[in-house]
């Protein structure tokens, strides 16, 4: 996070960061092991902690994946979800929160009652 925060966000794309933590959180539609997502979700905490509003343009792809993540079945999953989300929610703008406003309320839709629950969570 230190490094993208001196290098700039760019740095991101050019390594292509985003996809790799993606990828490693399940987002993609693959299923890693749940130290892969927790170290996933990890990486999301550290960089919205660390880059703050600089992280907002990415808020919208990250939301489904804490949504994702929370409904996981792995206790350590959820609790780096949680983290994560609030950080996340933390350093978000007026206008970042009408970004990702309609996915969080797309996730009240849904069956899982641990996604209804974090999509909740994520509005307070």
């Amino acid at each position: 996070a230190g490094v993208v925060r001196g290098s700039g966000l760019p740095v991101l794309k050019a390594h292509g960061v985003m996809n790799a933590l993606l990828a490693a959180t399940g987002a993609d539609g693959g299923k890693p092991v749940p130290a892969a997502r927790e170290g996933g979700l990890m990486c999301y905490e550290l960089l919205c902690e660390t880059l703050g509003r600089l992280f907002e343009p990415y808020a919208p792809q990250l939301v489904p994946c804490l949504l994702l993540c929370a409904a996981d079945g792995s206790g350590a999953v959820r609790a780096a979800t949680a983290a994560a989300s609030r950080a996340l929610m933390g350093k978000l703008s007026a206008q970042g929160v009408k970004m990702v406003l309609p996915a969080l309320l797309a996730a009240l839709a849904q069956p899982q009652w641990r996604t209804k629950q974090a999509a909740c969570e994520l509005l307070d």
